[in-house]
């Protein structure tokens, strides 16, 4: 073999061998690169678990407020139910009361027309006129008319309205 490929081949064995020798250390570099970025992906995983541990426990709490308010809420619904159901009995025995206490009265007052237009006419109070100083008696007839008028006036709103 001529002495220059034997040298040349010597070289490139050298040169061989000697990326071989960095061989080692760039593949120990790489791993390490490689293990950093497993490493910054881990942490990476884990902050996002616990941010996603956190949010289940927030949600988790205010489930739990909702859940109270909700039932706080239907507690007040119900006894405020019952208390306008209690309040719609009140105003329908009320209106029954009203109602029979407006046909007693309306009964009353007609019995006490009655009362009062007999009562005039049989103790023979009578309506007069006055004919030139002297007090004269109506007929039987005009006094039951005059009466009758006086009664309707008395029970009118205007009669019973005060004078403003």
């Amino acid at each position: 073999m001529p002495a220059n490929l034997v040298s040349e081949s010597e070289g490139a064995r050298s040169r061989k061998g000697g990326a071989e020798g960095f061989r080692g250390p760039l593949s120990e570099l790489a791993r390490a690169i490689e293990l950093s970025a497993m490493a910054r992906k881990c942490e990476e995983l884990l902050l996002e678990k616990e941010k996603r541990k956190s949010a289940e426990e927030l949600c988790a709490t205010l489930r739990g407020q909702q859940l109270a308010t909700l039932f706080r809420t239907t507690q007040k619904l119900a006894a405020e139910k019952a208390l306008r159901k209690a309040a719609e009995d009140q105003v329908a025995i009320l209106q029954d009361v009203l109602e029979t206490v407006t046909v007693e009265k309306d009964e009353l007052q007609a019995q006490l027309q009655t009362q009062n237009s007999g009562s005039v006419l049989r103790r023979g109070v009578t309506w007069q006129y006055n004919l030139d100083g002297h007090w004269e008696e109506f007929a039987v007839e005009a006094n039951e008319q005059m009466l009758q008028a006086y009664l309707d006036y008395s029970m009118s709103e205007r009669f019973l309205a005060p004078n403003l």
